[in-house]
Parts: C-alpha cells; structure tokens; sequence
C-alpha cells in the first residue's frame, strides 16, 4: 500500500510538537500533532505550546489557561477551521498567557499551504489572545494581518473532518466539536495516538491530502481512485457484515469523496477515444450508486431514517439526471445504471418514510418501487408487496381514525 499521504515534515527539529485528541458528540475523531514555530516566532509559539499543557493560571482571574474542553466554534469550508476561546466558546472571548491579549510577533510567515496554524486578531492589530485557527486552503488575503507559528503534522484528515461537519448560519458546528485532550510531546516520544489506527485502512480519509494523486497523470489518477475506492469499499463491506454499520458507513462515505475526487457529474456524455469513454463511465456509476446503496441500507439499521432518505433520495436524483442525459445526446450508449439499482433507493426510500410517519411518500416510493421490480423480474418483489401492505393498513388506520373524530366534532 501506498504511504505517500499528508504529512508535514519539521521545519525544524528543536521546535516544540503539541498534541489535540478531538471528539465529537462523544466519539474521538482522532488526534492533531502540531509543530509550533519556536524557531520564527517564540513567543507566539509559547502561547499555544503552555494553553495546550494547560499547567498555568491567569494573573488576573485566577481561571486555568488551556485548550482542554475547548471547540473548534467556527467552521468555514475550503477556508480555515477557528478555536481557541476557552472562556466564551463563541469566538469573542480567551486569554494569552502573557494577558487577555499580546501584540503581533512578526509576519515572516505567509499563509501558502493547507494545515498552517495562524492567530485570531479579532478586534485589529496587536489584538492575539488564545484563539488560533487552521487553514484549509491557502489565504494569502491574511498576510501580514495574522501570524502564523506552526502546522499540522500529522491528523489532516481530522482538521478536514472538522471542516466537513454540519454547521449552522453562524459557522459553527451544529455537534460541538470538542478538544477532549491535549498537551505537549516530549522528544522523541511518539505522536501517534493508538486508538485510532485503523490497521485495515491506512488510506488518507480525504483525497486532497492523499499527495500520490497531485503526482498522477489523468489515466493514472482514475486507476489509483479505483484502486483505494475498492479497498476501502471491501473494508466497509467486512465491517457491516460483523455488524458494524457505523464504521461500515465511514468506510462507504470514504470511497464516495474518493469518487467525487474525479469529478465526473451526471450531465457528462462519453467520448470514445477519450479520458471518459462508455466502459469507464459505466465502471463509475455503477461503483458509485452500489456505495451509496449500501450506505442507505446500513443507516436504515441504525434507524438512521433522515440520512437514509438523504442518501436515496441523491441516487435517484443521479440515476434522473444519467437518464435525461443519455435521452438528449446525440451519442448512442447503454445505461450507466441497472434498473435494480433505482429499485433499491427507491425501496429504501420507503421504508425510511414508513419509519419517519410520511406514510404517503412511503406508498408512493414502494408502489414505484414494486412496479421496477415486475418489470426486471417477471413477477412483484416479496419484500416490497409486505411494505406495501403495511402502509396501506396503516394508512387506512388513520383515515378511520380521523373520520371517527371528525364524526364526534359534528355529532
């Protein structure tokens, strides 16, 4: 297996490494190891490097100084990732080690690469306190207005979790995102946190740090996604057997970013003698639409309903916009898609309606559903015929119910 993922090498070995253990909704993330830039920024770096021992209290207030507990409250993707306010937690608060705030070290360092760590001047210049943020992409916008005293070692792929989480209008995540541990690691002592090797999977869990792919050609490239993308769906696949449908989902929404990597949309039409002929967009779609087909049968096990509707509802969306598609080109091909596939969201769908009360949309979905079914087979889907059966009495349930109540309010 390939080892060329993201990871920063010391910019010098003397610097001080410092350690984030993340969480989320009481499930770890993983762990962030950053280098801080003792070398170009002492004193900047020592803010970070004593808030994340947390072995220090403030003058002023007496309150302990550290990160410990502390979130990351303001998340904006394909930009930066904020944390640091231990005292507010919204992004107008924290403290320095030096007072409630300290002046601008020097601007030596620009924001040109992903995973820089670079203080948060809320209220102007000469305005740093304790809270700090991530870049995730490289806004050279912030020279000489932030400064910038470490990076991301190791845990890019936690950062890119962080910045992929669902947020509110505010940018804030709308599960906490919460440092549950920190502190700094001694010389020479390992940054790695055990519990979340994953010795099945050692894949970056996000195309955009996995660098072997920068290095590919076209061809290339989609030979390496397929080559993870395949992998990692075995992994997934191994784990729901075992019962595991959490990590099995990981693992399944793994390979889709893998696919997304590509960049291939519904509305794209072959060309033979091109990158993307017939077979090849063929292999894609039919990779894709299984993974998001079992991703929506394993949330339908942990009565996942809402993330499953989500989840169906993008496949027949794709298989829609494939047939449109194919029915304007001027190019004749088969189908990117099985008929049984639809069939399966279409299922899923339903059942999760049946499961969140939308008995309608339920019985519609499953009537959809059961005629795909004749129509493939010969002969109506077992399964399919029981769900709709069960709608139907539910639905005529409720009908008698109302009936009876209305009855009562005009008697």
């Amino acid at each position: 297996m390939s080892t060329t993922t993201w990871s920063a090498g010391m910019r010098n070995a003397e610097n001080p490494r410092v350690y984030f253990d993340m969480s989320q909704g009481g499930a770890s993330l993983g762990r962030i190891v950053f280098e801080l830039y003792k070398d170009v920024t002492p004193k900047t770096a020592e803010n970070f490097r004593v808030l994340a021992r947390g072995d220090t209290v403030s003058e002023k207030t007496g309150r302990k100084l550290a990160f410990k507990g502390c979130g990351f409250h303001r998340v904006i993707k394909d930009f930066m990732i904020q944390g640091g306010d231990f005292t507010n937690h919204n992004g107008t608060g924290g403290e320095s080690i030096y007072g409630e705030k300290f002046e601008d070290e020097n601007f030596e360092l620009k924001h040109d690469k992903i995973g820089l760590l670079s203080m948060v001047t809320n209220s102007g210049p000469a305005t740093n306190g304790s809270q700090f943020f991530i870049t995730t992409s490289t806004p050279s916008h912030l020279d000489g207005k932030h400064v910038v005293f470490g990076q991301v070692l190791k845990g890019m792929n936690v950062v890119r979790r962080i910045e992929n989480t669902p947020k509110n209008d505010q940018d804030a995540p709308l599960t906490p995102v919460i440092i549950s541990d920190c502190g700094e690691l001694s010389p020479g002592e390992s940054d790695v946190d055990p519990s979340t090797i994953d010795p099945e999977d050692q894949y970056e869990d996000y195309p955009e740090d996995f660098l072997e792919l920068e290095t590919l050609e076209d061809e290339q490239k989609i030979i390496k996604v397929y080559e993870v993308a395949t992998h990692v769906k075995g992994v997934g696949t191994g784990r729901f057997k075992k019962g595991d449908n959490k990590s099995a989902i990981d693992k399944w929404q793994k390979v889709i970013r893998y696919l997304d990597y590509l960049a291939l949309t519904p509305e794209e039409v072959p060309i033979e003698g091109q990158l993307w002929n017939a077979e090849k967009m063929a292999k894609f779609w039919s990779f894709k639409i299984s993974c998001l087909n079992n991703i929506a049968m394993a949330e339908l096990k942990l009565e996942s309903n809402r993330p499953a509707i989500n989840t169906t509802t993008k496949i027949i969306g794709i298989i829609e916009k494939l047939k449109s598609t194919q029915a304007s080109s001027h190019t004749k091909y088969a189908p990117f898609f099985n008929p049984s596939d639809l069939c399966k969201a279409l299922y899923r769908r339903g059942q999760a309606h049946t499961k969140t009360n939308e008995f309608d949309e339920a019985l519609t979905d499953l009537q959809r559903a059961l005629k795909l079914s004749e129509e493939s087979d010969g002969k109506p889907d077992v399964g399919i015929v029981k769900e709709i059966a069960v709608v139907q009495k539910t639905l005529k349930e409720r009908k008698e119910k109302e009936r009876k109540a209305y009855g009562k309010m005009f008697a």
